[in-house]
């Protein structure tokens, strides 16, 4: 567990429930008391290795489970990276994090788990003097502008948060969990480890078929899983193959990790009846941050889907463009403390630019800059605007892409869109916007034209996407399942051809 206390609640689980399903993955079922034997297998080979945080790659496996669990139980820090992240990046931050080997959970021909061990190029960095020196589990965070950041998180921010997290969403023996995120995505502090430290079951969604609507739906039916959390891609594709019969067993849904409409919600809310629905929203820093739980009464009316209020404990800020703290409703950057949240960055010139004092001077807890544009309504609810950087200047003016995403994600004949701004010759920008239609969308209704004048109806003249690219696959996607905006504007600056209208 990334938590010295996490770990001590999964051992009096394997004491009191050795023969309980602790993990289900594509191989079958694993209970407590095995994982517990893989997890003291690996501790045998961490053992041997040079002393100092290890890199472990974020293969999704009851394996790589085992092999996390037993460098906890040595104390070993572990960076866990994604398993796709290239060799110089991943020596990169490898060796920021001081870390010299390299571990792989593996099966020997005769079927036995084991780990090897590859020593690391180069030589690894002192260890940073701040902060999270003593942490358990170090992320990265999505790397899109530049070498991905090393998130230490606490022992104090995890322990806070499982305890949060375990009562508000009723973790305990006999839940089941999807798993559905990568293991390096903050989302399986929840699906995976305070799961296991609840006395829950965890259920692995294989990597290999997380785009497969009918194998998801399959595996949440066939083990009675309880609880889902992700991003809103999942949830269309089980939209899509659910059927009649839907969810029943579904008795909580948090959606997360990027914004959804609407009519999402309202057709989630129909594919499980029972179950108790959320947005959720939070930074790999910060963890959960926000929450709004949907009245069902809501789910029909129109415009945007709450973040909702803070958490408990949670504690937030809004600043204006001119570095003015915003009372009452209003517009602005959103800056939040948490219980859950790290200290800082391994990088010190980071940790200053995004951790930061409380910007009303009110307390002296240390506040994180998102970089997220929000606004407050007089009730005190707070919905997303989008990110600092989707606002670009168009012809000189102001202009909000994820306003215009919202708008187009509202049409009745579209799966989602994405809205990038491109460079410009004469307008400096240029907006282009890529639609994935719905299953069974007419063609002759849903041309580049019409998606133009439905956005004329609803923005401004500014705001209307000068190109519309009606694209016949999935929108790219990130390693976290969020639509990959930084890869559709390389597209588009290339030169895009897979398109129909």
């Amino acid at each position: 567990m990334p938590s010295r206390r996490l770990l001590e609640e999964f051992g009096r689980w394997v004491e009191r429930s050795p023969d309980s399903p602790a993990v289900i993955g594509s191989g079958g079922t694993c209970s407590y008391g095995e994982l517990d034997r893989l997890a003291h297998r690996a501790r045998e080979t961490v053992r041997g290795v040079p002393s100092g945080p290890v890199c472990v790659p974020a293969s999704k496996s009851v394996e790589t489970l085992a092999l996390l669990l037993g460098c906890w139980a040595e104390d070993r820090g572990v960076l866990l990276p994604s398993e796709d992240l290239g060799g110089t990046v991943l020596g990169s931050l490898a060796a920021r994090a001081g870390c010299s080997v390299l571990l792989t959970p593996a099966v020997t021909p005769d079927e036995r788990f084991t780990v090897a061990v590859r020593r690391l190029p180069g030589e690894r960095e002192e260890a940073p003097a701040t902060p999270g020196t003593d942490a358990l589990l170090l992320l990265t965070t999505s790397g899109s502008t530049g070498l991905p950041k090393t998130v230490p998180l606490s022992d104090t921010g995890v322990l806070e948060f499982h305890r949060w997290a375990s009562d508000r969403f009723s973790l305990g023996p006999g839940r089941r969990v999807l798993s559905y995120a990568p293991l390096n995505f903050d989302l399986s502090l929840l699906d995976v480890w305070s799961a296991l430290a609840s006395g829950a079951t965890t259920v692995l969604v294989d990597p290999r078929r997380a785009t497969e609507g009918r194998y998801l739906r399959d595996l949440i039916v066939e083990h009675e899983v309880g609880l889902v959390q992700s991003v809103p891609m999942l949830f269309g594709m089980l939209t899509d193959h659910v059927g009649e019969s839907g969810l029943p067993a579904v008795t909580d849904v948090l959606i997360t990790g990027d914004t959804v409409r609407k009519s999402l919600v309202a057709e989630i809310g129909a594919m499980a009846p029972n179950a108790r629905l959320f947005n959720v929203y939070g930074c790999t820093e910060t963890n959960d941050s926000l929450v709004h739980e949907f009245d069902t009464s809501e789910l029909g009316d129109s415009g945007r889907v709450p973040l909702g209020f803070p958490a408990a404990g949670v504690s937030t800020r809004i600043v204006d463009s001119a570095s003015r703290v915003v009372r009452g409703e209003g517009t602005g950057e959103l800056y939040v403390s948490t219980p859950f949240q790290a200290e800082g960055y391994l990088d010190p010139e980071a940790t200053a630019e995004k951790f930061v004092p409380d910007p009303a001077g009110q307390t002296e807890d240390i506040y994180f800059r998102t970089g997220d544009i929000v606004t407050r309504s007089e009730e005190g609810t707070i919905f997303l605007e989008g990110r600092d950087d989707y606002h670009v200047k168009v012809r000189g003016v102001r202009t909000n892409l994820a306003e215009i995403e919202h708008v187009i994600n509202e049409h009745p004949q579209i799966r989602e869109a994405a809205v990038v701004a491109v460079p410009d010759e004469w307008a400096g920008k240029r907006i282009c916007a890529y639609v994935s239609p719905l299953e069974g969308a007419a063609r002759a209704e849903l041309t580049t034209l019409g998606i133009r004048k439905y956005c004329g109806q609803r923005l401004a003249r500014t705001s209307i996407p000068g190109k519309v690219r009606i694209v016949q696959r999935p929108l790219p996607r990130t390693s976290t399942g969020k639509i990959d905006r930084k890869a559709i504007q390389q597209e588009e600056e290339r030169g895009f051809s897979d398109v129909a209208g």
